[in-house]
């Protein structure tokens, strides 16, 4: 008997460390899948990122556009200031050349 069991004890002890084994070998499975579900997550969130920055470069690029119009704008407008501004001058001059024209004449009474 005690040769049986002599002989049992080591193959126990294969079998336990067998066991140990298959468990450390689940136990890894376990941890790469929970890493490769983390990756996908990461590339979603990644993915969204990208997205959102296009929108965002999109609307910048709209923004640009606006604000760039609006200095055509107010660059023609000084434009237009600055020819009311000579018109009025000369409408100002003539009616001054008009008065002193008048003035030449003298209204008897």
């Amino acid at each position: 008997i005690f040769g049986w069991v002599a002989m049992w004890r080591p193959i126990e002890i294969l079998l336990y460390e067998h066991w140990e084994s298959h468990l450390l070998v689940i136990k890894t499975g376990e941890t790469l899948m929970e890493i490769s579900l983390s990756n996908k997550e990461s590339a979603q969130l990644i993915s969204e990122v990208a997205v959102a920055s296009e929108e965002q470069m999109v609307g910048m690029d709209q923004i640009n556009k606006a604000v760039s119009e609006l200095d055509k704008m107010t660059q023609q407008n000084a434009a237009l200031v600055e020819e009311v501004s000579s018109l009025s001058e000369e409408v100002l001059n003539r009616a001054r050349e008009m008065k002193d024209s008048v003035n030449l004449f003298t209204v008897s009474k």
